[in-house]
């Protein structure tokens, strides 16, 4: 892994960033807060992935079952 790995590895992402600690202590701070209030149960999806930009990826057959 070269210096520049950090770089290459934001420049891979969607948003062209890697997530921050500062940015996620934002989310963090407000799940832990009154103000997210009856927030439950709910799904923060923070992997930086674009909904419907990629393809579906297959599941891989379970074994002793076939296709």
């Amino acid at each position: 892994m070269g210096e520049d790995w950090l770089a290459k590895a934001e420049a891979a992402q969607t948003m062209g960033q890697l997530v921050k600690p500062d940015q996620l202590a934002g989310l963090a701070a407000y799940l832990l807060s009154p103000e997210s209030g009856v927030m439950t149960g709910a799904l923060v999806d923070y992997d930086q992935r674009v909904a419907g930009a990629y393809p579906e990826q297959q599941s891989a057959p379970m074994p002793g079952k076939s296709g």
